[in-house]
């Protein structure tokens, strides 16, 4: 599965698009997916999402590297740049 395929599908789960029911969980499941695989967008709506279900976080040291890890993918773009 590629990167824009996962977010399209985590979006689409994100927003309750295309007649899939809303579902927070699943979102986050399909951008994790990218996020593992290094995808700086799907680390950016990772975060959003975990700070959107952040209720239901309990590990805010994930939350916390998933941040540093989105900062840290945008900073070397930028560099690059």
């Amino acid at each position: 599965m590629n990167f824009s395929f996962q977010n399209l599908l985590a979006e689409m789960y994100y927003y309750g698009k295309r007649g899939l029911q809303r579902d927070l969980n699943r979102a986050v499941n399909y951008y994790q997916m990218g996020a593992d695989k290094g995808d700086a967008e799907g680390l950016y709506n990772l975060g959003v999402s975990m700070l959107k279900v952040s209720n239901k976080v309990t590990d805010t040291g994930t939350l916390v590297t998933t941040q540093r890890k989105i900062s840290n993918i945008a900073f070397s773009r930028n560099a690059n740049n």
